[in-house]
């Protein structure tokens, strides 16, 4: 998949269709084009080998505390981001009383990387969770929801999709049947992309979205 999706971009970029951008630096070509080779290597070893072969986990309720012990010091670490920016983006965007660069600048040294890193991870394994304990009282649901928020809170457009997509994956691999799994996918699919381009407006400050249109 990464592969995949750098060399479509990679492609389509150096067509030079748009005036907008520069051409593509020798540097960052050779680094996008070492880093897919990497993915790929080790994409054929780990096929291979069945290394992320999906099994449901035994006891996933085991893993509730840890969870939630860890997302409270991922949160932790975003509150010292907002106190060390004076903001949290979500609330700013809303009220309307920043810069559209807000959420590009938002990104504490050293510290959003585990910010980051650190609710996608959780936000994944609690899928994973739950999707293994599959009843209908399922405690992961909540763990799922807070991990989720964070990139909303920092107005992450892209980490909240990138949550969204890995969610469909855990649900294909969970074995649901694939009619049940359309009919679930298509009025979220429309959800996503309306939530995504609502954030993109309220970032922009173009609440019309006509400035995208153009």
């Amino acid at each position: 998949m990464y592969v995949v999706s750098w060399f479509v971009v990679i492609f389509l970029y150096l067509l030079n269709w748009s005036d907008k951008y520069p051409p593509i630096s020798l540097k960052l070509l050779s680094f996008l084009s070492g880093t897919c080779l990497l993915s790929l290597v080790l994409a054929i070893i780990t096929h291979k080998k069945k290394r992320f072969e999906y099994k449901a986990l035994v006891n996933p309720q085991i893993y509730y505390k840890w969870i939630m012990k860890q997302t409270k010091r991922v949160y932790l670490l975003l509150f010292v981001e907002f106190v060390y920016f004076q903001t949290i983006p979500l609330l700013s965007y809303l009220k309307g009383n920043t810069d559209n660069r807000l959420y590009m600048d938002f990104a504490m040294p050293i510290i959003h990387i585990f910010v980051l890193n650190g609710v996608l991870l959780l936000f994944y394994f609690s899928s994973y969770c739950y999707f293994s304990q599959g009843r209908r009282k399922n405690s992961f649901l909540k763990p799922m929801l807070i991990n989720f928020a964070g990139p909303l809170l920092f107005m992450s457009r892209g980490s909240a999709l990138y949550m969204m997509f890995g969610l469909f994956l855990l649900y294909l691999m969970s074995g649901k049947k694939i009619v049940n799994v359309m009919i679930f996918l298509m009025p979220m699919s429309l959800m996503v992309l309306f939530l995504f381009g609502q954030m993109g407006n309220l970032r922009i400050n173009d609440p019309e979205g006509e400035l995208i249109l153009q």
